[in-house]
C-alpha cells in the first residue's frame, strides 16, 4: 500500500483505445464506419512504454483495453501481459465478442488471469442484438461468452466477466427480457450505459424523442435495474437519471472527474480530455510533464465548467445525479 499512496496523481482509472479497426458497424458507433489500418497504430513496445509512465505516476486501480475492436491486434496479449506485471488492480478488455474464439485467454498463466476482467458488449436478445450489431453477431458473441463463463468465470480464474449493453430507443421493448435471460450466468454484472447519438460528445439530445411507449418501456428498465441493484456496475441514483437524460432535462450539479480521477487515451496514445487531444504522445512525453502542460491545464479548467450530463466519465461521480 506505501507503494500506492508515493505515486504522483490520484488518476486512477484509464480506458485504452489500442485501435480504431473494428470488423463491425454498429448502429451507435461511427468507429468501424472509418477506414482504419493497422499501419497508423502505435507499436507492442511503444503501448509498453505508455503503460510503464502511466504505472509510474498514477496509483492504477483499473485500466480498460478498448478500441474499436481489441481483438484485431494481434498483440493484445502481449501488452496485456505486461499491464498486468505492473502495479495495477485490475486489466479489463471489452470486446464485442465476435473474435473471443476461446484461444485469446490461454495465453495467460493464473497469476494474470486473476487480474484479468472480460466485458462483452451485448445489446439485447438476438433480434434487438443483431439489428445493432450486425446479422449472425448474437450467436457467435454469445457463443464466446458462454465459454468464458463456464471456463474462466465460473472456475474462478479470470477477476470479473461484465455485460456492457448501450441503452438506446432500438432496443428498449424488450430490454427487461434481455437481462431476466442473462440473469442465469450468476455472478455477472451489466453495464447498462445510454447511447450518445452519432458517437459525438457535441449530440443533440432532442433527437430522441420518445413516444409514450418508449418513455414505459424506459421506466421498466429502469425500475428493474434499481430493484435489481445488485447485477449492476452503476448505482441507483445515476440509473434512474436515465430518464431525465433521455427527455433532455438532465442536469448535473457536481463536478466531473476526467482528467483528475480517469482519463481516455486514444489509439495514437494521447490524453483524451472530453473532446480534446493533447499533443503530447504518452510514449515520448512523462505523464508529469503531460498533466502540468499548459494545454493539459487549460483543458482541466475547462472541464470545470462543463454542466453537460453526458453520463460517459469513466469514473462516476454520484454527487453529480444525487444519492
Amino acid at each position: 500500500m506505501s507503494q500506492m499512496r508515493d505515486k504522483h496523481f490520484n488518476i486512477c482509472e484509464f480506458y485504452i483505445a489500442i485501435t480504431n479497426r473494428c470488423n463491425l458497424q454498429c448502429l451507435m458507433c461511427t468507429t468501424g464506419k472509418g477506414k482504419y489500418g493497422a499501419e497508423s497504430e502505435l507499436s507492442s513496445q511503444e503501448w509498453i512504454k505508455i503503460i510503464g509512465n502511466l504505472e509510474r505516476n498514477c496509483a492504477i486501480q483499473r485500466i480498460t483495453f478498448g478500441g474499436g475492436e481489441p481483438l484485431l491486434r494481434d498483440d493484445l496479449g502481449h501488452i496485456m501481459k505486461f499491464t498486468c506485471a505492473c502495479d495495477i488492480n485490475t486489466v479489463n478488455v471489452i470486446s464485442n465478442g465476435t473474435l473471443f474464439d476461446g484461444v485469446f485467454l490461454d495465453q495467460f498463466d493464473e497469476h494474470e488471469l486473476k487480474k484479468i476482467g472480460i466485458i462483452f458488449s451485448i445489446d439485447g436478445l438476438q433480434y434487438d442484438h443483431d439489428f445493432i450489431r450486425g446479422g449472425g453477431t448474437f450467436k457467435k458473441t454469445v457463443h464466446n461468452f458462454e465459454r468464458v463463463y463456464k471456463e474462466y468465470f465460473l472456475a474462478e480464474k479470470i477477476a470479473s466477466l461484465t455485460v456492457s449493453s448501450i441503452l438506446m430507443p432500438e432496443n428498449f421493448s424488450h430490454f427487461v427480457d434481455f437481462l431476466k435471460e442473462f440473469e442465469r450466468f450468476k455472478g455477472v454484472r451489466f453495464d447498462v450505459q445510454p447511447v450518445i447519438p452519432n458517437n459525438e460528445l457535441c449530440y443533440v439530445r432532442e433527437k430522441f424523442r420518445l413516444t409514450e411507449k418508449e418513455k414505459a418501456k424506459l421506466k421498466e428498465i429502469i425500475d428493474y435495474l434499481v430493484a435489481h441493484e445488485y447485477i449492476s456496475t452503476r448505482p441507483a441514483p445515476l440509473i434512474r437519471s436515465y430518464m431525465h437524460y433521455f427527455a433532455n432535462v438532465l442536469e448535473k450539479n457536481g463536478r466531473c472527474l476526467t482528467g483528475y480521477e480517469s482519463l481516455n487515451i486514444t489509439c495514437e496514445g494521447l490524453p483524451y480530455l472530453c473532446g480534446k487531444e493533447v499533443p503530447m504522445p504518452l510514449y515520448a512525453y512523462d505523464f508529469k510533464e503531460i498533466f502540468y502542460s499548459e494545454e493539459y491545464q487549460a483543458e482541466l479548467e475547462r472541464i470545470k465548467t462543463c454542466k453537460e450530463p453526458c453520463l460517459q466519465g469513466l469514473h462516476i461521480n454520484q454527487e453529480n445525479y444525487g444519492s
